[in-house]
């Protein structure tokens, strides 16, 4: 039978008829409701109790990561996470890495380590990338291992090698910014390439900088292209490497960043022109923290008694490491000048400060250990002369004809190779040899000391 209902209020009513109360009350005595039919929030419950207690226990996360990392996966046994975390951990990461894979991405803890994860693992380490490089990847990047090997991984893999024609390089890459591998290459990559092209940046600079700061081309393709517009504004030559480090320090700042480090520099006596004139010459200079560039000019400035514009022509000295470069160099110098070793007026600071490893050895320690050598039991005045040392005719400048007790020459020794600290590994058999010499050498100048 149809029912035809003329208007609203004659279908309420009917309804209303239909479906009485005891109609109702009639129906659920008929038909009650079982417990099968009702949501198992206890069931869920306990599951999500146990989650959070495996990834708290486990994983070692925090009791607050591991309610937010619950949002994404859920456990019914601690099988599956268990086989994950023991891959992981055959695979080079330590606790700590395995602690922020958890954090950052939970869903893996639940995928199927041989099917999902294990063919990964290998792609990656096929075109080269060592075992530890990729514990440290996958620790920074954890999304890579969520996307499909055959239609993320591989065929970004082969986008970037076309683009670099090296695996050393993409290995680089990879390693600054591993989820070069998950992002949508048509969409942000490519049109950013073209924009360095179009700005006639050459091919060898667009793959330098991809190469090294990768992560520069993922932003959104409008605001790369303000950017490059911004730094050939400011009269970079686009064919200069300094063009795209200019583009990588721009973007990895914002504009109120850029402008406290003008104003720090302006403490030290740099006008904004001057701060600008610094940052064509190496823009490294700007990438430097606001507290670093403090502690830089200050050390320079106070310590070191320089005036700052003098760095400001030379800003790659604020971009130099202060405790493994500049202090331990400087305090070598410092101690030759107390000693009027060396002359101040021909000291170059490129010299000192940008040399390599091995000449700042040979030019200033070696140096000052052959000159030693010449004389244990007192330090006189050398003209100009050859000092053979190490297979080398050191020649050595002018000295002052004061005369300086044993202890205190060799206290000077001391300090001299203690405050060096090598950071080139060819440095190491000079090294070896410097401190043999060394050995010797303070050996007969305390062998004069009266006991």
């Amino acid at each position: 039978m149809v029912l035809l209902f003329r208007n609203k209020q004659a279908h309420v009513r009917c309804f209303a008829e239909i479906y009485s109360t005891t109609s109702i009350l009639h129906f659920l005595q008929d038909r009650p409701i079982s417990s099968s039919s009702l949501p198992l929030k206890s069931t869920s419950s306990n599951q999500h109790s146990f989650t959070v207690s495996y990834l708290i226990d486990s994983c070692g996360i925090t009791p607050e990561q591991a309610q937010s990392a619950s949002r994404y996966v859920n456990f019914k046994s601690p099988d599956r996470p268990n086989s994950v975390l023991t891959f992981l951990k055959n695979h080079g990461l330590s606790k700590t890495q395995i602690s922020n894979v958890a954090r950052k991405v939970p869903a893996i803890l639940s995928y199927d380590p041989k099917k999902t994860l294990l063919p990964k693992f290998e792609f990656l380490y096929s075109i080269g990338i060592s075992k530890a490089d990729l514990a440290k990847a996958i620790t920074a990047g954890p999304a890579v291992l969520k996307r499909s090997l055959e239609n993320q991984i591989i065929p970004s893999f082969n986008f970037f090698k076309a683009l670099l024609h090296s695996n050393t390089k993409f290995i680089t890459a990879f390693k600054r910014y591993p989820e070069i591998l998950t992002i949508d290459h048509k969409a942000v990559t490519i049109p950013n390439i073209e924009i360095m092209r179009q700005h006639g940046v050459p091919e060898s600079k667009v793959v330098f900088l991809l190469t090294n700061q990768p992560r520069l081309f993922t932003v959104k393709p409008e605001e790369f292209k303000k950017t490059v517009n911004e730094v050939k504004e400011m009269g970079f030559d686009p064919s200069k490497l300094h063009f795209v480090l200019a583009v990588h320090a721009l973007r990895s700042m914002r504009k109120s960043t850029w402008q406290r480090k003008v104003e720090v520099y302006g403490k030290w006596g740099w006008s904004e022109e001057q701060t600008i004139q610094a940052f064509g010459k190496n823009p490294w200079c700007m990438m430097a923290s606001e507290e670093k560039i403090m502690a830089v000019m200050d050390f320079y400035v106070n310590t070191m008694g320089w005036e700052s514009s003098r760095i400001a022509r030379r800003p790659k000295f604020v971009s130099l490491s202060l405790e493994k470069r500049i202090v331990p160099r400087c305090s070598v110098v410092q101690v030759l000048l107390s000693k009027g070793l060396i002359d101040k007026k021909r000291l170059r600071l490129a010299t000192l400060l940008e040399s390599t490893e091995s000449s700042f050895l040979e030019k200033f320690v070696i140096r000052a250990m052959a000159w030693f050598n010449t004389s244990a039991s007192t330090v006189e005045s050398l003209d100009y002369q050859a000092v053979p040392f190490m297979g080398h005719e050191v020649e050595w400048i002018k000295c002052t004809e004061r005369q300086f007790p044993p202890a205190d020459v060799a206290q000077m020794l001391d300090s001299a190779v203690t405050g060096l600290q090598l950071c080139c590994s060819q440095s190491h058999p000079i090294y070896a040899e410097m401190q043999k010499c060394m050995g010797i050498i303070r050996n007969q100048i305390l062998a004069v000391i009266p006991t």
